[in-house]
């Protein structure tokens, strides 16, 4: 902290790295079910809405029917896919898959103008990985350090490891380099049994670059938060579907965009999970010292010394008094009609109720007045019949 305010710079900054999300349309026939249903439109290259552009792609996984690349102006801002190849009814939902590129060019702002240009709203988040990058600490060497010191208490995904000479699952070291330096990229990955939850990977982030990615965008997005930074030490937590949704279920409301444009959301989220993954005291006694294995980073307003990676706040534009009065009208007038929608179903549904009431009564009557006729024909021929045998028989013997 005090290295923060000498200098004016920030030594660790918290940056979205991945976001998949699922959308549903807020309109019936939207370009989705047109594009799906409607063969003049299943081969077409490109749609226009406002400024928003989908370009025809292929599906990399070949897992989906129709690909987009999805435009806002001039920025590539993902990817939106949509009918499964082995799904033989539409399910309507559709996947997007943001540009990793759009988290350090501060072009994530542009979503939800997007989505309202395709008339889609966001169901639910399947991955989001949040990513502490550091100018300073090595976090996958502070790990590993550590881990390897026999004096340390390690929890590992909420148990505590005694037996130092077990073999642990959840750990993974990998390591890239030369014939020099076989050792050089250093990786380890912290991993849950169970699948689709979360994990934690610690790399060098700089090094990554140079040697494998080749993502520039990203230095240069770290040279405008900090221009002497040399290094990048990268902590990444990635959240699936399913710790996902358990985290909605635990605070009772979904994630919003909002909560992900919010950088001291990304924080309290990512240091709630990292020490489910992993936590590591100094010593072995009843009294032990919880060690900082990831540093926290100082948010602060956006025109303070550290500017978060996004915005704290979405400033709406302000309405004159008319305008939000016909919002409210607007927003009457669409209640009332759906209580008159409600209304006529009740009353259609009660009309039903009604003539099948009234079909059972004319039908037990009819029944009851065909079983009455039949039984009055019926016994009229009986007797008939039995009195003409009777007379026979008294004529034959008198």
């Amino acid at each position: 902290m005090k290295y923060e305010r000498k200098s004016k710079k920030p030594t660790a900054t918290i940056v979205l790295d991945k976001l998949v999300f699922s959308c549903i349309s807020t309109v019936e026939d939207n370009f989705d079910y047109v594009v799906t249903h409607n063969s003049e439109y299943y081969y077409c290259d490109d749609f226009q809405f406002g400024n928003t552009k989908l370009k025809r792609t292929i599906d990399p996984s070949n897992r989906y029917k129709h690909s987009y690349q999805v435009y806002h102006k001039k920025y590539l801002i993902g990817i939106i896919n949509f009918a499964l190849h082995y799904g033989s009814i539409y399910t309507g939902k559709l996947k997007f898959l943001v540009n990793n590129e759009v988290f350090y060019n501060d072009t994530l702002k542009y979503i939800p103008s997007i989505l309202n240009d395709l008339n889609l709203s966001i169901n639910n988040f399947k991955e989001i990985d949040i990513a502490m990058d550091s100018y300073k600490v090595d976090f996958e060497k502070t790990i590993r350090q550590n881990l390897k010191n026999k004096d340390n208490t390690v929890k590992l995904i909420g148990s505590i490891r005694y037996d130092r000479k077990k073999i642990i699952d959840e750990i993974t070291y990998w390591h890239k380099g030369s014939l020099d330096n076989q050792f050089e990229i250093r990786t380890i990955l912290i991993k849950k049994k169970k699948k689709d939850t979360s994990e934690l990977c610690c790399y060098d982030k700089g090094k990554d670059i140079s040697n494998i990615s080749g993502k520039e965008y990203i230095l240069k997005f770290h040279k405008e938060k900090n221009p002497k930074c040399k290094n990048i030490y990268r902590a990444e937590i990635r959240f699936k579907y399913e710790e996902i949704r358990r985290y909605c279920q635990k605070v009772k409301r979904p994630i919003t965009f909002e909560d992900i444009l919010n950088a001291q959301f990304l924080v309290d989220f990512y240091f709630e999970y990292l020490d489910r993954l992993i936590t590591i005291s100094k010593g072995t006694s009843k009294k032990k010292t919880k060690i900082q294995l990831i540093e926290k980073p100082h948010i602060v307003p956006s025109e303070g010394i550290l500017q978060p990676t996004l915005p704290d706040t979405i400033l709406l534009p302000q309405q004159s008094e008319n305008e939000i009065n016909n919002m409210k009208n607007n927003i009457i007038n669409e209640y009332i009609n759906q209580y008159k929608e409600i209304k006529y179903k009740h009353e259609i549904f009660i009309n039903k109720i009604n003539n099948n009431i009234n079909n059972n009564i004319n039908n037990n009557i009819n029944n009851n007045i065909n079983n009455n006729i039949n039984n009055n024909i019926n016994n009229n021929i009986n007797n008939n019949i039995n009195n003409n045998i009777n007379k026979y028989l008294n004529y034959n013997n008198p």
